[in-house]
């Protein structure tokens, strides 16, 4: 479904940046996901405080 177009498709600028923003976000999640797996693996627990200290800072600044 379209958001700013309803007749002729998603032509629109606003709906290819927001599809293109989606598809950079689910990138970046899986890259992520990937690196946090290798470290596990390879048994570097940098990676994993630097991510807990990340989602820590996140959800102290989405309850702010």
């Amino acid at each position: 479904m379209c958001l700013c177009c309803s007749i002729g498709g998603c032509a629109c600028p606003l709906d290819r940046g927001l599809r293109l923003l989606a598809r950079l976000h689910l990138g970046l999640v899986l890259l992520q996901l990937l690196l946090l797996f290798l470290s596990l693996f390879l048994g570097n627990n940098m990676y994993v405080n630097l991510y807990i200290q990340i989602y820590d800072e996140m959800l102290l600044n989405s309850m702010n």
